[in-house]
């Protein structure tokens, strides 16, 4: 809603509560998904792989239609002053995010009528300083923290991405049709997500992580060189690095799930955004081109590369395994 109004304080206000939705969204559903796998169902770990893949494969699809559905409901009207008003707008720009309200308003339904709820398992003499005691965790275990260091600077690579991939495409005689650039994007991540499940097969998701970071450091390194000159070398570049993103997110949701332990799974995914943001506002906020931002996350991606070896190689007690599907926001 907050899209409509051109108020600097309004708009400022959604971008607050966007965050928290961003939060519950990267983490309540997906502690919400394992808590239901592994402690309600008793399902296999290898189970977990393919429903992490398919859910993400699935996700994309749905991601392809929303691109087509954005650019026919942006070409279908115009932005428009309210009349009487100087600061709403409707129709043109503003018109996806009232299709997203739409959808997010079936997505409630859906979830209040058929979910069922989900605390979890909860200790009798555990902390409930869930949020402290990740912390502690982040700063004694080194699987934790290297997984810390590739959850923030993928993701905050991806966000840098997000920002900044339409001024890459831009040229001074046309621009883009941003929806169907972005559908081609959720097309790659499609392929992506199945390149998970069928490469889950033959390689655990560690290894995978590993060669998903070294070929962001490629996508980025082409496009820091083609951003500023050749755009149809900067939108394959684009096309690869959402690929990676489709590939990443099946495999790090497997390895989240065996490194973390389930007691305080949402408040350590949480605290792995932290880190993310301040990535991202360093690289959104410095006087830097696109270039420059691609090439900075290229060798940013090249360390996270570096967070793969050695994770996850100790194992974990399984009677400390608790769970916990209330993200602490």
């Amino acid at each position: 809603m907050s899209m409509h109004w051109n108020v600097h304080a309004i708009l400022l206000l959604g971008r607050v509560l966007a965050g928290a939705g961003t939060s519950i969204l990267f983490s309540c559903f997906e502690c919400w998904m394992v808590s239901e796998h592994t402690a309600r169902h008793k399902f296999s770990a290898n189970l977990l792989a393919y429903t992490f893949s398919l859910k993400f494969c699935a996700m994309y699809m749905v991601a392809v239609l929303a691109g087509l559905g954005a650019q026919a409901v942006v070409d279908s009207s115009k932005l428009t002053v309210l009349e009487g008003r100087v600061d709403i707008y409707y129709g043109g720009y503003t018109a996806p995010y009232d299709l997203s309200a739409a959808m997010l308003l079936v997505g409630f339904c859906v979830i209040a009528t058929c979910w069922s709820e989900n605390y979890g398992q909860r200790s009798e003499t555990g902390s409930k300083l869930l949020m402290w005691d990740a912390v502690n965790l982040l700063i004694q275990d080194r699987d934790c923290l290297r997984l810390c260091l590739l959850v923030a600077i993928f993701e905050g690579s991806m966000y840098v991405f997000v920002s900044n991939w339409t001024p890459a495409l831009e040229s001074e005689d046309t621009s883009p049709p941003h929806g169907l650039v972005f559908s081609l994007f959720m097309l790659a991540a499609t392929c992506g997500s199945s390149a998970a499940t069928l490469g889950g097969r033959f390689i655990s998701p560690r290894r995978q992580l590993r060669i998903i970071m070294l070929l962001c450091v490629l996508s980025f390194a082409l496009a820091s060189r083609s951003a500023c000159t050749a755009i149809g070398y900067c939108l394959i570049a684009f096309m690869m690095f959402e690929f990676c993103v489709g590939w990443y997110f099946p495999c790090v949701g497997i390895a989240k799930s065996e490194i973390v332990p389930d007691r305080i799974r949402g408040s350590m995914y949480n605290l792995f955004r932290v880190p993310l943001n301040v990535l991202v506002l360093v690289l959104l906020l410095t006087d830097l081109n696109s270039d420059s931002r691609f090439a900075l996350c290229s060798v940013l991606l090249l360390l996270a590369s570096l967070a793969t070896f050695g994770l996850g190689n100790k194992p974990k007690s399984s009677d400390t395994r608790e769970v916990s599907c209330q993200p602490a926001v």
